[in-house]
């Protein structure tokens, strides 16, 4: 794989419906200031669901991302936004989305104060009898300024059944998700049925040379060998430049939870 932007070290969707996301940061990332800095570039977008799949050695599918929005360099104070009642990427015999509503938004703007933020939620059109991942409500928002960049995740009812019975595919192992996940938090397991392994990495947070935060509410990798590909859902991006140009952050710790 490609060496890409380096991830914000740690450990594991929005805050349950109704509660404000500031009170939820995960993680904050600050460059060295620069006093009176105006915003002079933004960048940012976010979108509810990608997949990628090959099976049984074939070429990779992709399906998606929907819904997207994506901010102009030069910013809007009116929110972009975009939803489709639910979400599908079925891949052959595998169903890897089937998910409900998809909320996604973006907006930013230029000068001093200038700020972008971005969220994105994936109803998870929660059923007993689906695995490994279920959940209700996944989400994922950040925000980027001179001063940094910030980023959050919460889950609703969400779990991830580990290990299955090969024979009767009852869950022998199950790991529940924190509703506030920590920045990048794994969990992996096996489909004992066909023998194949994955990863999901909750909250993952990557940092780009340019200062800008994506944050991936859920990111699953299946292992193969039989499938073998990768599912993003509720990503939301966020990135802010200043007249000099980009900066490398500083990487502060997380604030205790409250």
């Amino acid at each position: 794989m490609a060496r890409g932007p380096r991830s914000v070290a740690g450990a594991a969707p929005i805050a349950r419906r109704g509660v404000a996301v500031a009170a939820i940061v995960l993680a904050t990332f600050v460059p060295t200031p620069a006093a009176g800095a105006d915003v002079v570039l933004v960048n940012g977008g976010a979108f509810g669901f990608s997949a990628s799949l090959s099976l049984f050695g074939g070429p990779a599918i992709p399906k998606g991302p929907a819904p997207v929005v994506t901010l102009p360099p030069t910013g809007t104070e009116r929110p972009l936004t975009a939803s489709e009642p639910s979400g599908h990427a079925v891949f052959g015999p595998v169903d890897m989305v089937d998910s409900g509503p998809l909320k996604v938004s973006t907006a930013g703007t230029l000068g001093p104060g200038g700020r972008v933020t971005s969220s994105s939620s994936v109803d998870g059109n929660y059923k007993p009898d689906r695995g490994p991942l279920r959940f209700e409500l996944a989400e994922s928002a950040c925000t980027a300024s001179e001063e940094g960049v910030t980023g959050v995740t919460t889950m609703t009812r969400a779990f991830v059944q580990t290990k299955l019975d090969p024979k009767t595919e009852a869950p022998l192992a199950t790991v529940p998700i924190l509703p506030t996940p920590a920045p990048n938090y794994t969990v992996e397991g096996t489909l004992d049925n066909i023998g194949d392994r994955f990863k999901f990495v909750f909250n993952e947070q990557i940092l780009a040379e340019d200062g800008s935060i994506t944050v991936n509410a859920i990111h699953m990798y299946a292992l193969g060998p039989i499938a073998v590909g990768e599912l993003v859902q509720a990503q939301s991006r966020c990135g802010a430049v200043g007249p000099n140009g980009p900066r490398t952050p500083t990487v502060l710790a997380a604030p205790p939870m409250p």
